[in-house]
């Protein structure tokens, strides 16, 4: 992927550094009935028909579906009860100047928070369809959110499992190693994370040393408070954050603790419910990324015909992020890297190749095959990613917002498996495969919050929903039960929402997909049969102490 992506590495705060107050974006009110941006009700009237006849058609709908003007806000009622044609022209060229405002707006928020990402990310969903123009810019913020997410992730991993051990560079270095160990290959920021020490253990270091400020701050505020609910939610924070900092913020945060849990008012930290062990550990980690940002993000081993190629792969970038040399250099590249290797080792597949001025037969065989690998035509990692974008092409382009309604029923791994070629191996390639993997990253990224958007507007018919879409009316009165109720910095769901018609309609078209795919794949199974000759595999099947093999031990 192209440098302003992958600078994102040492550059991201953690999403546990940074205390985003989402609260003073949020109306008390929810649903339909808050004010809206007024660029969201402008765009929606524009869906390549007379702006007039479709407001008419709208609120009419409106009406029906959420129960008359009572069920809309003072802001809805004004727009749907105007007599008299609206002058289209006019609110056009206002929302030309609005996509252009926001082009600009996207291209300046380097690190955007949760809530922007959020917020923008919507507006982009309201006017790619009007502004076609726009979609470059809102790819590259929204694969900018993306991966700024997950590097905040990989972060609050590492910053768990290094409490207490960051305090000098040689204590970072050796619990960075023993940590990687059993984290660095289940998902690629954590991979980048443990590859780099020197960058890494600078960036936590900052990052805990901020999150220390922050806290004993916040402790003096509350100082000469008694324990009440609001000051004892400092309790969580002190559990996660406390370990790395001075003495006397660690006793201020016991006797907070102490305090607050006589009061029955200690709410720990959803960390703190982690078991510190390796794929538990950066799965708490995940679920709290989710219900912070609506990202889903999954524990993916990265697919490579080496498990080293990743890390070869990292370890060749420049600082800048991007590959300054020709594929054919990389061989030589590779031999002078592996022969100082003391900026790589925690990297557990590094530290087996490296030579550092005696022979490996290892480390010289995987810097003569990896270009092979990479570059050859057929099945080449290159060449993997060029043939999955030429048969996907069609959905990277589409700007309805109704397609990312299939797309949030895609199995996640989808995501993660492409994701993974690109953040590895996309920077070797020309500019189409680098702006495909911006295309990709960014549609993961709207694929998360429309996912999340559904979980809203569905609820608890979320995860079967094939009865509640045989009815269009049915489901349109069920949805806008939980429209009522969304909040309104979810505006991929308030897209949904708005146009409920739609809406069901697609989803009907969804659920028949995916219970057409369940049936081709149980007649092919069916079809198939299993072999009386199936055996499983030695790696299947039980250790002699009763474990799976594979499986890494529980960090100490």
């Amino acid at each position: 992927m192209k440098a302003l992506v992958f600078s994102l590495f040492f550059c991201a705060a953690s999403v546990f550094s940074r205390s985003v107050d989402t609260s003073k974006h949020l109306s008390r009110r929810s649903g339909l009935k808050t004010d809206l941006d007024e660029l969201v009700l402008q765009s929606i009237f524009f869906s390549g028909y007379d702006c007039n006849r479709y407001r008419k058609s709208l609120c009419m709908s409106w009406y029906r579906q959420y129960g008359g003007s009572k069920g809309l806000g003072s802001q809805m009622n004004t727009y749907c009860g105007r007599y008299g044609a609206i002058n289209c022209d006019e609110i056009y060229e206002q929302l030309e100047q609005k996509a252009e405002e926001l082009e600009e707006t996207l291209s300046e928020l380097r690190h955007p928070t949760t809530t922007q990402c959020h917020h923008f990310a919507g507006l982009c969903l309201f006017l790619k369809p009007l502004f076609p123009e726009l979609e470059d810019a809102c790819n590259k913020f929204g694969a900018r959110c993306y991966m700024q997410t997950r590097h905040d992730a990989a972060v609050g991993v590492l910053l768990k499992g290094l409490t207490g051990k960051m305090d000098t560079p040689e204590n970072c270095r050796n619990a960075l190693g023993s940590l990687c160990l059993y984290l660095s290959g289940l998902f690629p920021e954590l991979r980048s994370l443990c590859l780099f020490w020197p960058g890494t253990c600078t960036h936590l270091k900052k990052i805990a040393d901020e999150q220390c400020q922050n806290l004993e701050n916040e402790l003096e505020a509350v100082s000469g408070e008694n324990s009440s609910e609001e000051k004892c939610q400092l309790v969580g924070e002190c559990s996660h954050v406390s370990g790395n900092c001075n003495d006397q913020v660690k006793a201020d945060c016991q006797e907070l603790t102490t305090a607050c849990a006589k009061n029955k008012h200690a709410k720990r930290s959803q960390l703190d419910e982690i078991p510190h062990t390796n794929k538990t550990l950066v799965e708490g980690v995940f679920n709290k990324t989710l219900e912070e940002t609506s990202v889903f993000i999954q524990v993916h081993e990265a697919v490579s015909e080496e498990p080293h190629d990743p890390s070869l792969a990292l370890m060749l970038l420049g600082e800048n992020g991007h590959h300054r040399h020709h594929h054919r250099h990389l061989e030589s590249q590779c031999h002078r890297h592996l022969n100082n290797c003391s900026l790589y080792d925690t990297d557990p597949l590094i530290n087996e190749l490296c030579t550092n001025g005696h022979e490996n037969s290892k480390g010289e065989e995987a810097c003569h095959k990896f270009p092979h690998r990479l570059t050859r035509p057929s099945n080449g990692y290159l060449a993997n990613l060029t043939n999955f974008f030429s048969q996907g092409g069609s959905v990277l382009g589409d700007t309805d917002p109704f397609s990312r309604l299939y797309s949030a029923n895609v199995d996640v791994s989808e995501c993660e498996y492409v994701y993974g070629l690109c953040y590895f191996f996309g920077h070797y390639g020309g500019k189409h495969i680098q702006d495909e993997c911006i295309k990709y990253t960014a549609h993961c990224y709207e694929t998360s919050l429309a996912k999340a958007a559904l979980e809203h507007i569905l609820g608890k018919d979320y995860n079967d929903y094939s009865s509640l879409t045989s009815d269009s009316q049915y489901c349109q009165k069920q949805l806008a039960n939980n429209c009522k109720k969304i909040p309104p910095s979810d505006l991929f769901g308030l897209y949904y929402c708005l146009k409920l018609d739609s809406t069901c309609d697609t989803l009907e078209s969804v659920s028949e997909s995916l219970y057409q795919e369940s049936e081709d794949s149980e007649n092919g199974l069916l079809e198939e049969g299993p072999s009386e000759n199936d055996e499983p595999s030695d790696d299947d099947k039980p250790s002699d102490d009763g474990s799976s093999n594979g499986e890494p031990p529980k960090i100490d």
